[in-house]
């Protein structure tokens, strides 16, 4: 009885470059149909099938081909929407990027992509989307400049607390060479912790909005450190007991959202019957000779070793900082 919602049917095709995209999708929950909503690319020289995409990634009405990228969207009821962007060469997928409602039509025009969802408008810069595959491989000056920050008008939601999280602004980070300003504020406060807002303005501190009302969820901290590499990519850390120890986030869409960074291979120390990691206290993020670089030293609770002003644990990063890998040791330094 359940047939009629799941009969695959074909949601719309295009071709580009010599290949017909075809978009298969279905009516019904993913549950119903794991295996549906997926592309098809097929050659118009011999008819061959060149590639399939995985399912689950296509129920928008439309897709768009822009410069070696495919931009369609996936979403239902209950379920997670996003826009994916894929390899127009491969089918495999560049990004996706995570929206309010499910993508219903995507239109391109002159630098600007249109997404129409169930119940509002997205625009994103062109830039972006077809620079995925410019970032594939690619060092880190490449992968930044291939970086621009997602324009979305909730950016501009809640507007009417601006003023008052100005005036509890802890942190603010100027992006050099520019007229951008960041500001951490404070949103609320509880046994210690606090939450943050990220404030933004464009003309040098004359106008202010939010490009998130909370871009750690529901994450606290006793305090913060920030800063941005480019206007897209940025790092921070929320400190938790006291200053000993911290957390790292990154942020790609220009600070709308943060996820926490992953340390992998972080060096053990066993003193004793006791083994535990002395370098648990990120610092900020930088670039050095084309490498993403994260120094990491070891809060205010650090001796190990003669503490941070002898040496902090040294990490790198080849996925724009969501993950760093220890290698080796710097210099360390009083921050």
């Amino acid at each position: 009885e359940d047939y009629a919602f799941i009969k695959q049917r074909i949601l719309f095709a295009k071709i580009a470059d010599d290949v017909l995209y075809v978009a298969t999708g279905h009516n019904t929950y993913a549950e119903s149909s794991p295996q549906t909503a997926y592309i098809t690319a097929i050659s118009m020289k011999d008819y061959q099938i060149l590639w399939k995409s995985q399912p689950l990634i296509c129920n928008s009405y439309n897709f768009e081909v822009i410069s070696g990228a495919i931009v369609c969207g996936y979403g239902f009821t209950a379920e997670d929407d996003y826009l994916y962007i894929l390899d127009a060469k491969t089918g495999k997928i560049w990004d996706a990027i995570a929206i309010p409602t499910k993508a219903d039509y995507i239109i391109k025009k002159d630098d600007t992509l249109y997404v129409r969802t169930y119940d509002k408008d997205i625009k994103y810069e062109i830039g972006y989307l077809i620079a995925c595959d410019q970032m594939v491989g690619k060092g880190i000056t490449e992968q930044l400049n291939a970086l621009l920050t997602i324009m979305d008008e909730s950016y501009e939601a809640g507007n009417a607390y601006i003023d008052t999280y100005l005036d509890n602004c802890e942190k603010e980070f100027v992006l050099p060479d520019s007229k951008i300003i960041y500001r951490m504020a404070v949103a609320d406060a509880a046994a210690g912790s606090r939450m943050y807002v990220l404030l933004k303005s464009r003309d040098n501190g004359k106008n202010w909005y939010m490009p998130s009302v909370a871009p750690f969820g529901d994450a606290a901290g006793g305090s913060i450190e920030f800063t941005f590499i480019n206007e897209a990519l940025g790092f921070a850390t929320l400190s938790h007991n006291g200053g000993d120890e911290a957390v790292l986030y990154v942020t790609k869409d220009g600070g709308k959202t943060y996820a926490e960074v992953t340390l992998k291979n972080n060096p053990e120390v066993t003193l004793g019957d006791t083994t535990y990691t002395p370098y648990d206290f990120p610092w900020m993020p930088y670039v050095e000779k084309d490498t993403l670089v994260l120094p990491v030293g070891q809060g205010a609770d650090g001796d190990y070793d003669g503490g941070d002003t002898n040496k902090v644990a040294r990490f790198i990063s080849s996925d724009l900082g969501e993950t760093f890998i220890f290698d080796g040791y710097q210099t360390g330094k009083t921050e």
